[in-house]
């Protein structure tokens, strides 16, 4: 039922409305996003930058509803991936301004002093912080984080 509203609702909001996004983007509610997958470890803050190279206005995704959520989580094929949301200070943050008017945390998070957010593959693609260098658990079983999410503004045409 949910992929159905999901469903349902991204075609309304596409129909009779011409947008474009950049190469490799995909379009979802006029909104760009790019998944990428640099295929080893990737620090928060190198993702940020990938994101950020790729264009102006390009910068790791900010989520502002439960579709975004969805959209993404289903663009990242069940990976860690890092988003746009950051701890400064105990302020959660998007880095590209925009409100934090929507959270997606797994149960009990944030927690710790981790000050930055993946879409953790393990807990169901929820949000949960991590430290930023991209490694999580205890050896031997620690786990890289590979992907992260882009967000910028279609332009209509």
């Amino acid at each position: 039922m949910k992929f159905l509203i999901f469903f349902i609702f991204a075609i309304s909001t596409a129909l009779g409305q011409n947008y474009t996004c950049p190469n490799d983007f995909s379009l979802f509610q006029n909104v760009c996003f790019y998944v990428g997958n640099n295929g080893k470890v990737i620090t928060w803050a190198d993702a940020r930058l990938h994101c950020q190279s790729l264009g102006k206005g390009i910068d790791l995704a900010s989520i502002h509803n439960a579709f975004e959520q969805a959209y993404i989580a289903s663009q990242s094929h069940a990976k860690d991936t890092w988003i746009g949301l950051y701890n400064e200070a105990g302020d959660w943050s998007w880095v590209d301004g925009s409100l934090l008017d929507y959270t997606d945390w797994v149960k009990n998070e944030p927690s710790g002093d981790d000050p930055c957010t993946r879409l953790d593959q393990s807990k169901n693609l929820l949000w949960n912080n991590n430290n930023c260098d991209g490694v999580y658990g205890l050896w031997p079983f620690d786990t890289s984080i590979t992907q992260y999410a882009c967000r910028t503004a279609a332009t209509s045409s």
